[in-house]
């Protein structure tokens, strides 16, 4: 028969076992569902969406200043511009593994003056990797338009009669 130090001993031992498998565990499956440990927390798709809005218009793709209040507005006077994707097809367990877990930013927008096609399509419909933080990692596919569109998914509302 085991002692009582031998039985405490023996549960502390697996309590720890316990422990240790728990922790990396719980950390893959938060790393997965795209949780943000600089913020200990999950970002909202507008935190996600605003540092690609930025992004876009300081490199001068928008046909819109980068300053705070011009984004605001942007975001506001466009809210089914944009759209995340927290789980792109394209990624895959290993990615989710080894802590390269992306979501996919969609953003609609009409395309500064400067840089429209000469086809006549002045809006864009781009895709931004950004890391669970909202950190702009790098551009996806992208495409011109010749209406601004809305992000999958999401329905224009129609006019009221």
């Amino acid at each position: 028969m085991p002692t009582t130090y031998q039985t405490k001993k023996r549960i502390t031992k697996y309590a720890l076992t316990v422990v240790l498998l728990l922790v990396p565990t719980s950390a893959a499956v938060l790393s997965a569902e795209g949780f943000c440990f600089d913020r200990w927390r999950f970002l909202s798709d507008a935190e996600m969406i605003e540092p690609v809005v930025r992004t876009l218009a300081e490199q001068n793709q928008m046909a819109i200043d980068s300053t705070e209040s011009a984004i605001r507005e942007f975001l506001r006077g466009n809210p089914y511009c944009c759209a995340v994707d927290r789980h792109p097809d394209r990624r895959n367990w290993l990615d989710v593994l080894t802590g390269w877990n992306i979501a996919e930013v969609e953003v609609n927008f009409e395309m500064n003056p400067k840089r429209t096609y000469l086809r006549g399509e002045n809006f864009y419909k781009r895709y931004v990797s950004v890391s669970a933080c909202g950190k702009f990692l790098r551009y996806g596919r992208g495409t011109s338009t010749a209406t601004l569109e809305t992000a999958d998914g999401q329905a224009k509302p129609t006019a009221k009669r």
